[in-house]
């Protein structure tokens, strides 16, 4: 029998040099990891890790949930987190340790007994004191320096909050809850613009809700031009708003952006003022005699009408000198947002 020679497996000697962050030792042939130096790695850890607990102490203190939180990327000012909850949710970790930016949506079931659901709870039964369906999802906004804006609905409406205090909310009524003299109040407008148009549909959007204030119909109509939308106030039923497609008005023609620009800046504010004036009598029935007139401070193409004690009117105008835009600056709030919060 053969007797079998060892082979031996040498590995190569590179005295001294460093192979991928290993050192080979010479005499004996084995790789070893080379101690490495703290880092600034080790350091960005550790401070990810304070921002992620931050993050997730913000989340408990608003749904009372232990959301799993990831992180989602840095950069030198900030650290940005998301849930598994959510993939829309987004948390801003500043440099400081502070909360820069948060937004999250949630189902309302999720929400344990936390001051959020308190402050939702009433603001839904002091808006809708007569509507027993508990709401369905919420979203919560907020940025360094700023009210924290929460939003929350359900099939029958939305409500709106700011620092816990309710603002507004919108209401999803169907025509046949609201007074018919609403509707013929919009109609009447409709008739009132003129320019050929035709109803080819009418939409009760949102019936907006505010404490201690009158409810605003906002209706969308459907025209053979184009959509017009108007906004009635309940128990006046006087219209505070009325904007309708810039088409209607161009006949469908778009004029390129500079070359409408250059027409708007061009027009005299006086005469202008004047025409603006007699159409919101037609159309509105607001008479605004005695009204200063000036554009407004960051749009050139929106005319400002005020006068001491009456309330602010702003008017939307084309480089054509015509209006699509009417609203008393006091109900313009009610463009805010009232869609349902989705998930």
């Amino acid at each position: 029998m053969t007797k079998m020679t060892k082979t031996k497996i040498i590995l190569p000697i590179l005295g001294g040099m460093l192979l991928f962050g290993a050192a080979v030792v010479p005499n004996w042939g084995v790789l070893y990891a080379a101690p490495k130096k703290e880092s600034s790695i080790t350091k960005i850890t550790d401070a990810q890790q304070k921002a992620l607990e931050i993050a997730k102490a913000k989340i408990k203190e608003i749904t009372g949930n232990d959301y799993e939180v990831v992180a989602a990327g840095n950069d030198k000012s900030t650290m940005k987190f998301k849930t598994k909850n959510n993939k829309s949710d987004s948390i801003l970790v500043s440099s400081k340790g502070e909360i820069a930016h948060l937004s999250l949506t949630f189902s309302y079931k999720d929400l344990k007994e936390t001051k959020l659901k308190e402050q939702l709870d009433k603001a839904w039964t002091e808006l809708f004191p007569n509507e027993d369906e508990s709401l369905q999802n919420v979203t919560v906004n907020m940025f360094t320096g700023m009210a924290t804006e929460v939003k929350a609905s359900n099939s029958k409406g939305m409500i709106g909050l700011k620092d816990g205090k309710l603002i507004y909310g919108g209401w999803y009524a169907k025509e046949k809850e609201i007074s018919p003299d609403a509707l013929e109040a919009a109609d009447q407008v409709l008739k009132r613009i003129g320019k050929g148009l035709t109803k080819t549909g009418r939409d009760l959007k949102v019936v907006v809700k505010r404490p201690g204030e009158s409810s605003v119909y906002g209706f969308e109509y459907t025209t053979n031009k184009g959509k017009v939308r108007i906004d009635i106030e309940e128990k006046s039923l006087v219209p505070v708003r009325v904007s309708m497609d810039e088409k209607i008005l161009s006949n469908g023609k778009k004029q390129a952006y500079e070359a409408e620009q250059k027409k708007i800046n061009s027009l005299d504010i006086n005469k202008l003022g004047k025409a603006a004036k007699q159409e919101a009598k037609t159309i509105m029935k607001l008479d605004l005699s005695g009204y200063n007139v000036a554009k407004d401070k960051y749009r050139n193409d929106v005319l400002v009408f005020t006068k001491k004690g009456a309330p602010e009117v702003q008017i939307g105008f084309t480089g054509n000198g015509s209006f699509h835009t009417f609203f008393i600056s006091k109900y313009h709030r009610i463009v805010l947002p009232t869609d349902p919060v989705k998930l």
